[in-house]
């Protein structure tokens, strides 16, 4: 899961473009010998597939910051903790009928920021600390805005396409074993294992 979290934060940082090739071995994709590559979608649909007995936690309300009520799920995927980061994987379902256009605020702790994870945060009671998602310049041009090092918020919401996210936090403190989670208009999701394979 590690792997796959890592695939999809780099698919997610650069915008839409395609994921670098996966080791696909055992896939009927690659009886060729020459392997191939994952497009975004293909990807998302291997994860989102996943049955309902991995998923960590799940929490339900409505998008936050939005004209049009929006009801959704999160479904906490996988918390992988190593020495250098902390990577969430979140899935987003939309429980509305059909599809939906929706702001990009969601996330956002406040409505006058689209496009804004502050929302979205990692507690460690035992410490009293909150982490929020790390950011990170993706040019080296000091004009340009630092970004979240995390997914591009969809700002397409469909009943029959789960929506896959990722985050990267800073590293956890090696003996945190269980983290909550903040969600912007959700109750807070406790007690989550911290994966540290």
């Amino acid at each position: 899961m590690v792997v796959l979290a890592t695939v999809l934060l780099v698919g997610g940082c650069t915008g839409g473009d395609t994921p670098s090739p996966v080791d696909t071995s055992g896939d009927s994709r690659t009886e060729d010998g020459g392997g191939s590559d994952w497009t975004a979608t293909e990807l998302i649909e291997a994860v989102s597939a996943q049955e309902d007995d991995e998923v960590l936690r799940s929490v339900e309300g409505e998008l936050a910051h939005q004209t049009v009520p929006t009801p959704a799920r999160f479904e906490v995927v996988d918390v992988s903790a190593d020495d250098q980061a902390t990577t969430l994987l979140l899935r987003l379902t939309y429980l509305g009928d059909g599809a939906l256009q929706v702001p990009s605020t969601y996330l956002s702790p406040d409505v006058r920021l689209v496009r804004d994870v502050r929302g979205l945060a990692l507690q460690v009671p035992t410490e009293n600390i909150r982490y929020q998602p790390t950011l990170a310049a993706l040019t080296t041009n000091p004009e340009e805005t630092v970004e979240c090092l995390c997914s591009d918020l969809s700002e397409h919401v469909d009943a029959a396409t789960p929506f896959l996210f990722t985050a990267t936090f800073p590293a956890l403190d090696p003996a945190t074993r269980a983290v909550d989670l903040e969600l912007a208009g959700f109750p807070l999701v406790e007690d989550l294992p911290v994966d540290r394979e």
